[in-house]
């Protein structure tokens, strides 16, 4: 009996020194986090510059980007992502930071956070609060684990190896990424901002015959030349989803314009990734719950019809057409107002020249994702490259699907998160989303998806808007993407 006591009390002793060490392991791990990974006064992880970029800022009415120097790439210099008190109606407090490549492409990039979204049913909106996090931890500043305080870590940051990537995941724990400051124009147009930047062709060659602001392109003959991700040029148009796809994966390739390296991943934006700007946006550290201006501005100019980079005179602005092929103005008779401008910057995430821009209005944007019950006709003749074994990855989504069509498709995928569809919206057909924008999910023979509306719905695109497509090219339908630092 006493040598069983004396076992017992033994191996209680060695459970008490195991959760002591634990516990100590524990603390001195979120201790590690704080001092080695951010700095102090330091509230958000700090961007990791990619091979090829350059930290800029802005000054307001100047299109042209500042470089910094080494000695101001930091908080409070090269970006500040604060609280906004109030709404942004006249503009916003928090800088996003922002970087410009080679080319002149800009930039954003979108920390690792966690987020909590309440509902307020009377408006059909809703509140996002985002906290930010160290590293690539759940822990934030304060060495809290957040998913215990309520938040969930944005699956944009997560590591989705092991659960198939359903929720649009990457392959590891990231500290934050770059999305493109616009969406995608054409290099080299004359009158426009991208006269200068030379056109380069990428190693990709059109799959059908078609047209664009550049001319005739012909099937297996014309090259698809590598966008620019800048304001006041016109969008990059007529592009089917798996072109978009396949180019968004060639632009860190050699020979590409904008200094990029292999060790940088470059893909076409996921409905995740879409998310995660929409969250921030939306959130104290964007507009604080006030809608992004939309982009309103068309061109009657052949095979163009939208340009990158403009803003309403209000959030749902009617669509403004401008004629002729002359030189892009910073403004149109009060309606319409480039991206640098006082009027213009309302058009971006953050009610200033710091945040993301033509997320709502300007072109309609393919995501990379798409329903699994996808008509395999239509799938593989738009996007043969998503088509390996209709399972997710790092790169596209594939959400769930039912026989019974758009209203099942939208309730059987009720546990997906993150990506600015399900959480902020109540039906899958309509105009249900937050801010009364569009809610049309996807099906078989509209298998994908297209966020932010066309330049010409007023009060129905936005940072919450999505629809079904076939993946066809379209005049108004872009894109843009995203780099991570692998």
């Amino acid at each position: 009996m006493k040598k069983k006591l004396i076992g017992v009390v033994i191996i209680l002793m060695i459970i008490s020194i195991i959760t002591v060490i634990f516990v100590a392991n524990e603390i001195e791990k979120k201790q590690n986090i704080n001092i080695s990974t951010f700095e102090e006064g330091q509230t958000t992880n700090k961007p990791i510059l990619i091979k090829g970029m350059k930290a800029i800022t802005f000054k307001e009415g100047s299109e042209e980007p500042i470089i910094l120097k080494d000695s101001e790439m930091k908080e409070g210099i090269w970006y500040e992502y604060v609280a906004q008190n109030g709404s942004t109606e006249q503009g916003g407090t928090s800088r996003w930071a922002n970087a410009m490549t080679l080319d002149g492409s800009m930039w954003v990039w979108i920390p690792r956070y966690a987020y909590k979204i309440e509902w307020n049913q009377k408006d059909e909106s809703g509140k996002i609060d985002v906290m930010f996090l160290v590293g690539t931890t759940n822990y934030n500043a304060q060495g809290q684990d957040v998913t215990t305080l309520g938040y969930t870590v944005h699956p944009a940051f997560r590591n989705g190896s092991e659960n198939n990537y359903s929720n649009g995941e990457w392959d590891k724990e990231i500290s934050g990424i770059w999305i493109s400051k616009f969406e995608a124009g054409y290099a080299g147009q004359k009158n426009t901002a991208s006269e200068n930047i030379k056109i380069v062709n990428t190693d990709l060659q059109y799959l059908r015959n078609n047209k664009n602001v550049i001319g005739e392109v012909k099937e297996n003959e014309t090259y698809i030349t590598y966008p620019v991700f800048i304001g006041k040029t016109y969008s990059y148009n007529n592009i089917e989803i798996g072109e978009m796809y396949d180019l968004c994966q060639v632009l860190t390739q050699k020979g590409n314009p904008y200094g990029l390296t292999e060790d940088t991943d470059s893909h076409l934006v996921k409905n995740s990734e879409w998310g995660a700007v929409s969250y921030l946006a939306h959130s104290q550290y964007g507009r604080n719950g006030t809608k992004v201006s939309i982009n309103n501005i068309g061109t009657d100019k052949y095979s163009a019809e939208t340009i990158t980079g403009y803003t309403g005179s209000t959030i749902d602005a009617t669509a403004n057409i401008i004629k002729g092929d002359t030189k892009l103005k910073d403004s149109y008779d009060n309606k319409s107002y480039a991206w640098y401008t006082k009027e213009g910057k309302l058009g971006s995430t953050t009610g200033n020249l710091y945040g993301v821009y033509d997320m709502n209005g300007g072109a309609s944007e393919y995501t990379a994702g798409y329903i699994e019950s996808i008509d395999d006709n239509l799938g593989n003749f738009y996007a043969k490259s998503m088509m390996e074994n209709k399972s997710s990855t790092k790169y596209y989504t594939v959400y769930k699907s039912d026989i019974n069509g758009i209203k099942s498709n939208y309730e059987i995928n009720q546990d997906v998160y993150g990506d600015a569809i399900i959480e902020t919206s109540k039906r899958g057909t309509g105009y249900n989303s937050w801010f009364g924008e569009t809610s049309f999910y996807i099906k078989e023979d509209v298998g994908f998806f297209l966020r932010s509306g066309g330049y010409d719905r007023v009060s129905y695109s936005g940072l919450f808007d999505f629809t079904n497509h076939s993946g066809h090219s379209n005049k108004n339908y872009g894109f843009r993407s995203i780099l991570i630092k692998e």
